[in-house]
């Protein structure tokens, strides 16, 4: 391997060093020492000139995000130095290697070497950041991180640092970023991990902002969706027994024929038939809203929403989002909002585009 004053390892070397640290850590530590000094090296020029586009650089952070759990206490700074070299630089970086440097981080958070709120709190910092692939990435790993910190139990005092950023950036001045923490919180409220009240009406705040279409599109369609929880796919089977039960029959023709896959079927075929000749619900089902039925202030939302619909120049898609979720208030918390009716008859002509859903709005 190169000396630390001398040329980089290539990548192939970096990738073969990489294996065999793996296997043995202790019997190449010699060999990590080199690189790591070569990165220091690396790491002092480019914080005197951070725009400089070194593709040995990006090898080598990539290197050592790899093998860095094997060495925890030669790199124990390693993860903090990247990140202050994003935080400070992140602007006039190049493309390539921002992009190299995000992921090394998000790989040595995912051994736990990193601090989830350090990283995240940078995460939304850099969705500033004119690069769309970037941006794309960071909003992926921060919806999974939070769910997989979810996942086993929840983390009340990590849940609500993470949640009283978030609602600094959903108003931060740049409207990239709002617009991508406000999609975040939606997310997480849609994967039912969080669906606090207190989430509902931070997201429910951003109806109101001012010359942002988007991000107030994308509220009103949150109040709204028909699903706004996902709480798993409906059973293919009780949708369309008769295709479930051809694509089974199907997979069991092209198998090997054993006594366990045709038990297997046998129980898949029962159960198949069974919710084939139950009767059909004819229970009427009613409306379920939950994220409008933890709003604190409905009475006010909606008063605030009507005073907003009468002086609105929005697009008149936008408009109707705007009623139907009047409407939706007034159904869920049994609300008297005066004039919102007479104000709807304007609409209630034969002409009228979109008459069908301004009739189901107002029924």
């Amino acid at each position: 391997m190169a000396e630390a004053t001398g040329q980089a390892a290539g990548p192939r070397d970096l990738l073969t060093l990489q294996n065999l640290i793996k296997r043995d850590p202790q019997g190449y530590e010699e060999e990590f020492k080199q690189q790591f000094r070569h990165f220091e090296a690396l790491f002092g020029i480019f914080e005197l000139n951070p725009s400089k586009d070194s593709r040995p650089f990006q090898d080598l952070v990539t290197f050592l995000s790899h093998v860095s759990s094997c060495y925890p206490v030669l790199t124990k700074d390693l993860p903090e130095q990247l990140m202050a070299l994003l935080e400070r630089n992140h602007a006039i970086l190049d493309g390539r290697l921002r992009k190299n440097l995000v992921r090394a981080l998000m790989l040595m958070r995912t051994k736990g070497l990193i601090d989830p709120v350090v990283l995240l709190t940078l995460c939304f910092k850099l969705f500033r950041v004119k690069d769309k692939g970037l941006r794309n990435m960071l909003y992926e790993h921060i919806v999974a991180d939070i769910r997989n910190v979810n996942k086993k139990r929840r983390d009340n005092r990590l849940n609500s640092m993470l949640q009283n950023l978030l609602y600094t950036m959903i108003a931060d001045r740049n409207r990239t970023a709002a617009k991508l923490s406000l999609d975040v919180m939606i997310e997480l409220y849609r994967k039912s991990v969080w669906t606090d009240a207190k989430t509902v009406n931070v997201i429910s705040n951003a109806c109101f902002v001012k010359k942002h279409a988007k991000m107030k599109t994308a509220a009103l369609k949150f109040f709204v969706s028909d699903n706004d929880l996902d709480v798993g796919d409906a059973s293919s089977d009780d949708a369309n027994p008769m295709a479930a039960r051809q694509e089974m029959m199907n997979a069991y023709t092209h198998a090997s024929k054993t006594r366990s896959r045709k038990r297997k079927l046998d129980r898949a075929l029962a159960r198949i038939n069974k919710a084939a000749a139950a009767p059909p619900k004819t229970s009427l089902v009613e409306p379920n809203f939950p994220a409008i039925e933890l709003l604190y202030d409905p009475q006010g939302f909606a008063e605030r929403l009507f005073g907003q619909l009468k002086g609105s120049t929005d697009r008149f898609e936008v408009r109707i989002m705007v009623m139907d979720l009047i409407s939706r208030c007034i159904a869920v918390h049994e609300l008297i909002l005066l004039n919102f009716y007479p104000f709807m008859q304007r609409y209630m002509q034969p002409h009228q585009q979109h008459i069908t859903l301004i009739l189901s709005i107002v029924a």
